[in-house]
């Protein structure tokens, strides 16, 4: 594995403020940011290989939460299966980060298209203000054909922030 990121995206003010939080919590030196369209970038792209392809193309707005299922082609002016076949070009390895309520059979029909046998969902759930699914996590990769399903599942307890928490703390004290 490598201790470097490459971050890539289109947008220059999410690569500025990606550049400042990364400042922010010390990594700023292991992350090489490039101001550019990822599938152009890909298709000219000559570096060392990518161990992974983390992809979090947009949603479309609030919008999406008004249908049941989000589809991979109901963002306007973004081909996302497009961009998943830019990440396969660099890496066996692709990371989908989407929305709660992916059809995740598209998901299987992506993995086929592309060669993978298994796919593994990761259900991200959020507990505040009440437990509900947040978004889904879509790994494609070799491995999870020959390492099969995981049945584990973790939690992790995010406290209060911000005002709560300067409040929770006045209470406390």
């Amino acid at each position: 594995s490598t201790e470097r990121v490459l971050a890539v995206d289109l947008d220059g003010q999410r690569i500025r403020d990606a550049e400042h939080n990364a400042g922010v919590y010390g990594v700023r030196d292991r992350i090489d940011f490039v101001h550019a369209d990822f599938v152009e970038f890909a298709k000219t792209y000559t570096g060392e290989p990518l161990d992974a392809v983390f992809l979090s193309p947009p949603w479309g707005g609030p919008g999406h939460l008004d249908t049941d299922f989000f589809s991979l082609s109901d963002v306007e002016g973004c081909d996302i299966v497009k961009l998943f076949a830019a990440a396969v070009s660099l890496s066996r390895r692709v990371v989908l980060y989407l929305p709660r309520h992916q059809d995740l059979h598209e998901m299987v029909l992506l993995a086929v298209r592309y060669g993978y046998a298994a796919i593994e969902v990761e259900k991200i759930f959020f507990q505040y203000p009440t437990p509900h699914l947040k978004l889904v996590v879509v790994y494609f990769t070799p491995e999870a054909a020959t390492e099969g399903p995981k049945a584990k599942t973790s939690v992790k307890h995010v406290g209060s922030t911000g005002a709560a928490a300067a409040a929770a703390a006045a209470a406390a004290s």
